[in-house]
C-alpha cells in the first residue's frame, strides 16, 4: 500500500512539474514577442513637413518614434515603434487610415493631434469627436490609445523648434521620446532596468 501511494505521489509530482514547465514555457514564449507600437499623426510624428513655409524638421530616423524605440531597447524591451505620421494630415485623415496604419498585434497607439492642420481646415471644433472615434476603433481591437499632450506640456520641447518655427530638431524629438518612455513602459507592464 505504501509503495502504491508513493508511486501515485511521484506521478502527481511529475505531472505537476511538467505542467509548470509547459506553463512557464507558454508565458516565456508570450513575452518573447516584441511589443508593437504605432505613432500616428501628422508632420511632427513623421519628422518633417511639406509646403513652402514649414519644410523643416528631421528625417523619420531622427523623429521621436525611432528615438522611443531605441530608448525601449536600452531598457531591454524588444519593441518596434512604427512611424505612421503623414505630413499635412488632419484628424479625419487619421481616422480614415487608422485601420490600415495599425496592424493586428499592436498593443499601443500614440496619437499626436494635428491641431494646426485641423485649424487650417476649419476642423478644430470637431477634433475631439474624431479622436473619440479613433479611440473607439482601437478599443474594439483591444489596443490602448495614448494621446500626446500639447507640446508645451512636455518639458523643454518647445525650446527645440526647427528654424521654421513649427517642427522640432532631433533634440526636441529626443525630449518627446524621453517623456514617453516611462509612460509606455507602464502601459506595457515592464519595469525600468
Amino acid at each position: 500500500m505504501v509503495n502504491h501511494m508513493t508511486f501515485k505521489l511521484r506521478q502527481a509530482a511529475i505531472a505537476l512539474t511538467l505542467g509548470m514547465v509547459v506553463c512557464f514555457g507558454v508565458i516565456t514564449e508570450a513575452r518573447a514577442d516584441p511589443a508593437r507600437i504605432v505613432a500616428i499623426g501628422a508632420d511632427n510624428v513623421f519628422g518633417s513637413g511639406k509646403g513652402k513655409h514649414r519644410t523643416g524638421g528631421v528625417s523619420p530616423s531622427e523623429a521621436f518614434p525611432a528615438q522611443l524605440e531605441a530608448l525601449l531597447r536600452t531598457q531591454g524591451i524588444d519593441a518596434y515603434v512604427t512611424n505612421a505620421g503623414v505630413a499635412g494630415d488632419t484628424s479625419p485623415d487619421i481616422l480614415a487610415r487608422i485601420d490600415a496604419a495599425v496592424p493586428d498585434g499592436t498593443q499601443l497607439v500614440i496619437l499626436d493631434r494635428p491641431e494646426g492642420n485641423d485649424s487650417q481646415a476649419g476642423l478644430r471644433s470637431a477634433e475631439q469627436d474624431y479622436i473619440d472615434k479613433i479611440r473607439n476603433r482601437l478599443e474594439a481591437r483591444q489596443i490602448v490609445l495614448m494621446v500626446l499632450p500639447a507640446w508645451d506640456k512636455i518639458p523643454g520641447v518647445v525650446a527645440h523648434r526647427d528654424p521654421d518655427g513649427h517642427h522640432f530638431t532631433a533634440e526636441g524629438h529626443a525630449l518627446i521620446a524621453a517623456y514617453l518612455l516611462p509612460k509606455v513602459m507602464k502601459i506595457l507592464g515592464v519595469q525600468s532596468q
